[in-house]
């Protein structure tokens, strides 16, 4: 079962922990890479014949219980980069804001000269 979890972090740190959880999409999307080159391989090894005889058949049931593994890596990557973007957007919104805020008390006159 997967949950949601949620913890404050600095802002500038925001990029950093981008990048960690980016590695472990980056895992989990080379574990799918090499099942579906697996199961590539393991039909390029079967020798077909121009008849449809084969000589060597892999086996098809554990090519097709890969699938689902294959899948389950892919979902784990891209919630881990749904989870990203949604840091990243965050973190843009937090800098854009900081930056409009930091503008606007530069622009507003000093009521103290009088």
């Amino acid at each position: 079962m997967r949950v949601k979890i949620a913890y404050s972090a600095e802002l500038d740190e925001i990029p950093s922990e981008v990048r960690d959880l980016l590695k472990k999409a980056h895992i989990w999307l080379d574990k799918a890479s090499s099942e579906i080159i697996s199961i590539r391989d393991s039909l390029e090894r079967a020798s077909f014949t121009g008849d449809g005889a084969n000589n060597s058949t892999p086996d098809v049931e554990l090519l097709i219980k890969k699938w689902p593994e294959i899948r389950e890596y892919l979902f784990k990557a891209d919630s881990v980069l749904m989870d990203t973007s949604h840091m990243m957007g965050g973190y843009y919104g937090a800098k854009i804001s900081s930056s409009n805020q930091i503008e606007e008390a530069q622009e507003e006159p000093d009521d103290t000269e009088g």
